[in-house]
Order: C-alpha cells, then structure tokens, then sequence
C-alpha cells in the first residue's frame, strides 16, 4: 500500500481547548481528539488519537477555503512511529585554496573547474560540467625582473576572469600567504606590492547552479554546488589544492517543502477537489520559495480494521514554519509533546533554531 503524506503550513493561531475544526481562520492550527472532534490544549493527557488542521487560503481573499489535514482519518498514539524536528541551515560552500604557483612569462595558464551537482547529474549523467577560465602571461620582451614568470600577475588575471563570469558559480579572491584568517582580501594593487605569490581562494556560490547551461531549479535535488580543481596548459610543478570547507547542503529549503507538497498530492498528477460551484480545481501550493523553514515530522502506522494483524499501511505528517514569524501565539509543540509523551520533547529543540526570531 502506498504512503499517505500530508504536508501543513500553519501561520496563526493555535486553536483554544473545546474549539472545534469550523473556529479554523487562515492559517490557523488545532489539534483535535478524534473521538471528540474537539481541540484539545498541554493539559489534555491520554489521548488515544488525534488530527492536525490547518485553515488554507486558495483564492487570496482572506478566507477559509478548505481545511488541510494530518495523514489519514486520525493518528493512533500508539501507532506513532517517529516525532522529530529540523531546523534550517544554510548551504555552506566548498572553499578550496591554490598555494605553489609557478608560471615563466609568454605561456597560457588555465584553471578548469568541475561542477558536482546532483541536477547537472541528471540531466546530463555523471559527466562533469566544466568551466575553464585561461590567460596569458605577459610577453617575454615586456615583462621587467620576471624572466622565470610574475605569478601574481597570472593569479590576478585568473582571479577577475572568474569573477567576471556572467554565471557567478565561483567567487576567488587573493590573500597574503600571511594572512592565516583570510581575513583580508587583496585587490590588484596591493597583490602586485607582495613579496611573494598570494594564496588564491575559490568558492562555489550555493544557488548559482541553477541557471547555469539552462539547468531548471529541480525540487528533487539538494542545491549547492561543489568544486574540483584541475591545470591544463600547466607546464611547471602543478598548484597545491587544499579544501578548506567541503560542501554542506541547505537543509529545510523552502524547495524540499514545495517537492513535499508535490509528493502529498500525487506524484503523477494533482488530485483535484469538487468545488460548491462543480468547478474542479488542483491543489494550492503553500511553500514560499523566498522562505527558510523549520519542521516537525510525525510518522505512523495504520491499521486496517478488517484484519489490522495484516493490512497495515504508514503515513507522515509533516508541518512547516516561516522561520522568519514568530512562533506560533500557542503552545502547538507543548500540545504535541503531551499527546506524544513516550517520544522526547520538541518544543525546547524548535524553539533554539537559529533563524527563529527569540520568544519568551
């Protein structure tokens, strides 16, 4: 049997004890007992099922137009198989620096720079995307005191010709080897006045990998962008690579929330509703893709009645927050970890996730 999955975006208020689902407004939040059908509140112990609800806007006007639910009919406490939470974080970048830098005058230099993308994987298999960034060092009967080559002259050219590139997928920057923080970033006139070759720094921008070669934003993906360096046209001692930073995906973006919302209504195609005007429409998407979220995910098993010792089936419900409102006015999370005791509380973790603004 396939999953059931529910996928809630509560932006209000918590519903009061007793309320019941038609006290809904948008974006409003209860959790009910599902043999009362009333909203229960921290003091309610012992519930043997319950139900989540969230009044949803469609149209913009202000209005409930249909209440989303929690996976299947209620959830059996008992049947609760996980209770977690995720607070967001940022993509952290791969950072990698290039020290041993040697060039003679008069010769091309090139940095090629492949990208390691799950999205440029699927669409293209696993054959690296490249972008290759050369220059020329300067002309033997020019250059002054530099017969053996000015590599600083080499890294700054190899600098601005990446950040100059329209795709914006690296960022470089030039260091003095004696600037062990890189606190520091160089421009051109003062790399030239080093006494010795800088440390040059390159960084994959997260999101940037998005538009390059056409790629579409893909909700199926992790998004960051991951950086392998390589020196054709290198005829000295290759560079030193060091990776100071690998790549750290974004976890809780608002795409995995979109995708999710896709999973819950069908992945091959939108369930549609019957409207009190007979007109049938798809399902509204809630995820703001501006948005940074934190979730909370409640996994539980079925049982069918007619022979629960067989036919069972799981389900998942999972609730997102703006991390950028403040809390929700009740204590949705107090309710929750009472209802689910036997699992550790939630309410403390969400509530200490960095991007959420303080509450008391």
């Amino acid at each position: 049997m396939n999953p059931i999955t529910s996928v809630l975006f509560p932006k209000g208020d918590l519903l009061a004890k007793g309320d019941t689902i038609e006290d809904l407004g948008v974006g409003d939040v209860g959790i009910f007992n599902a043999d009362t059908n009333l909203a229960i509140d921290g003091t309610d112990t012992g519930v043997r099922s319950f139900y989540i609800a969230v009044g949803v806007d469609t149209t913009g006007d202000g209005s409930v137009d249909y209440i989303a639910k929690s996976a299947g009919e209620s959830i059996v406490t008992s049947e609760v198989i996980s209770y977690e939470a995720q607070c967001h974080k940022e993509c952290e970048p791969y950072v990698a620096e290039i020290t041993g830098v040697d060039v003679i005058c008069d010769r091309d230099y090139a940095i090629k720079l492949s990208i390691s993308d799950p999205t440029g994987f699927s669409n293209y298999g696993y054959q690296p995307i490249l972008k290759t960034f050369v220059v020329r060092s300067e002309d033997c009967d020019v250059c002054v005191d530099c017969a053996e080559g000015d590599c600083k002259e080499v890294m700054i050219q190899l600098k601005n010709r990446i950040n100059e590139d329209p795709e914006g997928l690296f960022n470089a920057q030039l260091y003095a080897a004696t600037d062990i923080a890189r606190a520091t970033p160089l421009d051109d006139e003062a790399v030239k006045d080093l006494p010795a070759c800088p440390v040059f720094q390159i960084t994959g921008n997260c999101g940037s990998i998005k538009d390059f070669c056409n790629i579409p934003e893909n909700y199926t993906f992790p998004r960051g962008t991951k950086v392998d360096i390589s020196f054709p046209l290198w005829d000295r001692p290759i560079p030193t690579v060091e990776v100071t930073q690998e790549l750290s995906y974004e976890e809780v973006a608002a795409f995995d929330a979109k995708f999710n919302e896709y999973h819950a209504h069908g992945y091959n195609g939108s369930y549609y509703r019957q409207t009190e005007s007979g007109v049938q429409f798809g399902p509204s998407y809630q995820a703001d893709l501006s948005k940074k979220y934190i979730t909370v995910n409640i996994g539980n098993a079925f049982r069918s009645n007619s022979n629960p010792s067989v036919l069972r089936n799981g389900g998942t419900t999972t609730l997102y927050w703006d991390c950028e409102e403040p809390f929700l006015s009740g204590d949705f999370l107090e309710v929750l970890d009472t209802v689910l005791s036997n699992f550790p509380a939630l309410e403390a973790k969400v509530r200490a996730c960095d991007c959420l603004p303080s509450v008391g």
